[in-house]
């Protein structure tokens, strides 16, 4: 089970057909097996998140914690997809930080 917690000033997208908040909000995504829909833990899986931050703001840091529960956490550049984010590997919990700051 992965935990985000966003500041108010960014939006995550995880699964296309799941509603997410807006806000300072706790959002729990899974890791699944993409034929079985089984949950994964078996260091097999990973969650791809589109991160929006709002006109003026830009994203100052995205952290996960527990970092013995993946492997890798990829940023758009290293994904090739704008704003896409990639945690691979996944083998327990992780809670998934994402704050901004003002453009100046």
């Amino acid at each position: 089970m992965e935990h985000l917690f966003l500041d108010e000033h960014v939006i995550v997208t995880v699964y296309e057909t799941s509603d997410y908040l807006n806000g300072e909000v706790i959002t729990t995504a899974y890791a699944k097996d993409s034929d079985t829909g089984e949950v994964l833990t078996n260091g097999d899986g990973q969650i791809n998140f589109v991160v929006t931050v709002d006109e003026g703001y830009e994203i100052d840091l995205v952290t996960v914690l527990s970092e013995d529960n993946y492997k890798n956490l990829k940023d758009p550049e290293e994904t090739e997809l704008e704003n896409t984010y990639r945690i691979t590997k996944i083998t327990g919990d992780l809670t998934i930080t994402i704050t901004t700051s003002v453009i100046e």
